[in-house]
């Protein structure tokens, strides 16, 4: 399941199309219509969902639902996978509606994935953690691997041995260098990461390099970073797009309201999204961490360089 495509200006908007993701995980298993192991009302919660009519306590139990459904039917525990669950948060944050789709959102995953005896193991992608919302209140055994955490680290993108492999298939080794100037740079743990998206791009346009890589939600809030910023954050910005970097503190569960409102949170969050990277080993001061950043390659400085 993925919400990476809900960019909307109203919780209308937003709540329809959350419907229509889940509404088309549903249609993924009409079989279910007709298994012996699900009694009658199990089955017109599916009919509804299919034909639309369902009400918005139906759609925050779809999760939670459809997972006991298909254990009952198949006998076995499935696996729910959601990429880039905190879209839809951002847009409430950018439009007015946060409130809305936190508590919306928190009654969805939580049907799904908190004490659900019908799940093996849910894994989700995001670019915040959204902690201080409690929207994954009660899920004591959640494991969060950030950009700062060693674990999983290589498989965030491409190391920098598959992107030789890559070049050479490609006949293209003697442009190595010009890759890693343009998408090398992530540092993910302690492993050096490529962008997927754009080294694909890149060798599928004849080696002509260009920022491929847009995230159009996180531009919108680094528009919001740049009107709202002080003269300070916004001489450090400019440091970092002539390749300097900047020391701050980082704290990997910034919500989006705090993205304005203090400095550590501005960077924070550009880290997250992936127009910074730490540099060096993390300084830590009392309970909280600093470490020094900088932007990681001219794609990310095209990009941030347009916003000025």
């Amino acid at each position: 399941m993925t919400l990476k495509d809900v960019k909307c200006e109203t919780w209308k908007e937003t709540y329809d199309l959350i419907f229509k993701v889940l509404q088309n995980e549903l249609k993924r298993h009409m079989e279910l219509l007709d298994s012996e192991r699900l009694n009658s009302y199990e089955k017109d919660y599916l009919v509804r969902f299919l034909a639309g009519t369902s009400d918005e306590n139906d759609v925050m139990m779809a999760l939670q639902n459809l997972s006991r459904m298909l254990d009952a039917h198949y006998g076995m525990a499935p696996v729910i996978i959601i990429d880039e669950y905190d879209i839809p948060i951002q847009q409430g944050h950018l439009h007015g509606f946060y409130d809305k789709v936190t508590g919306f959102m928190r009654n969805l995953f939580s049907g799904g994935l908190k004490d659900n005896p019908h799940l093996s193991f849910g894994f989700m992608t995001g670019i915040l953690r959204v902690a201080k919302e409690s929207i994954f209140s009660g899920l004591n055994n959640l494991k969060i691997n950030s950009v700062l955490d060693k674990r999983y680290s290589e498989y965030f993108g491409f190391t920098v041995d598959e992107v030789q492999e890559m070049a050479a298939y490609y006949h293209a080794a003697d442009r190595y260098e010009e890759i890693c100037e343009w998408y090398d740079g992530y540092q993910f743990g302690q492993t050096e990461i490529f962008n997927p998206w754009s080294v694909i791009n890149y060798f599928g346009h004849e080696c002509r390099p260009k920022a491929f890589w847009q995230s159009t939600g996180s531009n919108d809030v680094i528009h919001e970073i740049l009107t709202l910023s002080d003269v300070e954050t916004m001489e450090n910005l400019r440091k970092l797009l002539l390749g300097d970097v900047v020391r701050t503190r980082i704290d990997t569960s910034v919500i989006y309201p705090e993205i304005h409102s203090n400095a550590a949170s501005i960077y924070s969050f550009l880290l997250m999204a992936g127009y910074l990277k730490p540099v060096g080993e993390r300084m830590l001061i009392g309970s909280s961490e600093f470490y020094a950043v900088a932007i990681p390659n001219k794609e990310i400085a095209s990009s941030i360089g347009k916003l000025f």
